[in-house]
């Protein structure tokens, strides 16, 4: 029986590696020995057995296992690497990433010819603090890809269970401060680790990132490989335009991480040496280092209120709306700052504050909590009162409760900021609950 289903694998795989050798495409993958946990997979082109393979494995925080594997496909056969994303794993379920990775890592070892001194874990987001604490439980992982997020537990880190941590993050994601703390900590915990950017917000890191953390997770000392120019080109371009743009200690900063990359240390050590002679250097570091300070002060104290918020569960038109627009203009003020840092940091802090109400939104709703749902959504429209996004929410949370008239008067706000009838809403239990099919075309069509 044993070598009848070893069989099985070996002609599954071949299967598998003969589809790839022909076209580039994705496959959706059963493991074997448990069927509800799937993969989105793309071997190499080129995939031969007996050869060995590195292996990524992609968590993202919507279980969207084809999303991170058709967006850095190319990799597969640029550095021959098998690369792999869950189906299953998702934010705000830590045991399903746990579940879904020893599924997935298992199922790859069985039908694959893999280099198990190279399993990396990739994640985005909450998929970002599952990679980190599986990498400290499971020692056959070798490295995170952290994406968008750090780690929690800090005080459990060590060189020992965190191998190599490369963090990518964008200038505009909220989660941008922590990183940069993280990796301070990391340096002083003397743990392998490099933190690189990238122009934008909380979103998976565009390839060229990805390939960076791969060329530095995979580097021999000694040995340099010659970087097509275009790519180098896409590297140092971005770092010389914040150069220019007086952007001084963020360039710094950032070629202080590419000196960790042994083919880039050269260049990015003159860089550094070059802009810390700029008479602007010293202002500029004391600039961006205080507004991060001001930053996660905003933040912390946006977390504290709205923590105090959920405990009280108070009723929607009850909350102190006083509070929460004065928590808002904090961001319109800096916003209007000359200071291009804190331009910055006010998208951060904004990013922090919707995207937390967002998630929670959602979270309340899915556990039938519709008061507090409301009351979320109502905060939400303090930071975004032109969007019809959150009077939509408070309609839905209110028609939850079966409050017709509160909900009526929400989608006719959300409608006049440009909500648009849709086979979704239409098909809203919810809406269904408190509006016949009719209602809601009428309210749709007196806009």
């Amino acid at each position: 029986m044993r070598s009848a289903m070893f069989g099985f694998f070996l002609f599954f795989s071949q299967q598998i590696a003969a589809q790839h050798t022909e076209i580039k495409s994705l496959l959706r993958v059963k493991c074997s020995l448990d069927s509800i946990q799937q993969y989105s997979l793309r071997l190499p082109s080129s995939y031969q057995e007996g050869r060995k393979y590195p292996v990524i494995i992609f968590l993202d925080p919507a279980a969207r296992g084809d999303f991170p594997v058709e967006k850095y496909s190319s990799l597969a056969d640029e550095y021959n690497l098998i690369i792999a994303g869950s189906f299953n794993s998702r934010n705000f379920e830590g045991q399903s990433s746990v579940q879904s990775f020893t599924a997935i890592f298992n199922d790859l070892i069985q039908r694959f010819s893999i280099d198990t001194q190279m399993i990396l874990v990739a994640g985005f987001s909450g998929g970002s603090r599952a990679a980190a604490a599986i990498a400290m439980a499971y020692p056959q992982v070798t490295g995170v890809i952290a994406c968008g997020a750090g780690f929690n537990g800090a005080e459990n880190i060590s060189s020992e269970n965190l191998k190599a941590y490369a963090a990518i993050v964008g200038d505009e994601d909220m989660n941008f401060g922590e990183l940069v703390d993280n990796s301070n900590y990391l340096e002083q915990l003397k743990i392998n680790n490099i933190l690189l950017t990238f122009s934008g917000g909380h979103e998976w890191p565009p390839i060229t990132q990805l390939s960076l953390a791969f060329l530095w997770m995979t580097a021999k000392p000694g040995k340099l490989n010659i970087l097509p120019e275009e790519f180098a080109s896409l590297i140092w371009k971005p770092v010389n335009m914040k150069v220019n743009s007086g952007f001084l200690y963020s360039a710094w900063l950032d070629a202080k991480q590419l000196a960790k990359i042994p083919i880039l240390e050269a260049k990015a050590s003159l860089l550094m040496g070059q802009v810390e002679k700029d008479k602007n250097f010293i202002a500029d570091k004391n600039d961006f280092e205080t507004v991060l300070e001001q930053e996660q002060n905003y933040m912390n104290g946006f977390s504290l209120m709205f923590n105090q918020l959920l405990l009280q569960k108070n009723d929607a038109r009850d909350f102190e709306k006083a509070a929460w627009l004065m928590k808002a203009g904090e961001l319109k003020q800096m916003r209007k700052d000359k200071d291009e840092y804190k331009q910055q940091s006010s998208r951060r802090c904004y990013d922090h504050s919707t995207r937390t109400c967002m998630e929670y939104f959602f979270l309340l709703m899915g556990s039938g909590e519709y008061r507090t749902a409301s009351t979320v959504a109502e905060v939400l429209l303090c930071f975004d009162i032109d969007n019809s996004t959150p009077n939509y929410m408070i309609a839905r949370a209110a028609a939850g409760m079966g409050n017709k008239k509160r909900s009526e008067k929400n989608l006719k706000e959300a409608i006049k900021k440009g909500l648009i009838l849709n086979r979704r809403i239409e098909e809203d239990s919810l809406f269904r609950h408190v509006f016949t099919n009719e209602e809601l075309r009428k309210l749709f069509e007196k806009k």
